[in-house]
């Protein structure tokens, strides 16, 4: 557990950077973790977070279209960063973004007209 976040907590007892890369498994961080002080400033209502972004079950983020899609320059942008994969970024996950997403995950984009 990182002392950068749990420290001052259950979930954190000792180990910590003593030095630039050099760690300690016995030393003990005497400051309070981030994700102590995040919850603690949810608990007195000081900070609040907006609700959850609702997602569709039924709808893929993620499908085959001969149109530009919402996330369709994402997906592109990521495959080109695998090794072997090029793909023009216009937003449109057709047949050439799906050969891709293939190559990467062994299956062709939802919707692709070449699921059988």
């Amino acid at each position: 557990m990182s002392p950068y976040l749990w420290s001052g907590s259950n979930h954190y007892t000792k180990g910590k950077y003593v030095a630039d890369g050099r760690w300690s498994d016995t030393a003990v961080s005497n400051q309070i973790g981030a994700a102590v002080i995040l919850r603690r400033l949810i608990e007195k209502n000081l900070i609040t977070f907006t609700s959850e972004p609702v997602i569709d079950a039924n709808k893929p983020l993620l499908y085959y279209s001969t149109k530009k899609t919402e996330h369709g320059e994402k997906l592109q942008t990521f495959l080109n960063q695998l090794p072997g994969i090029y793909v023009l970024v216009d937003g449109v996950p057709g047949k050439k973004t799906s050969d891709a997403f293939k190559l990467a995950t062994g299956s062709y984009l939802h919707s692709d007209p070449r699921i059988g």
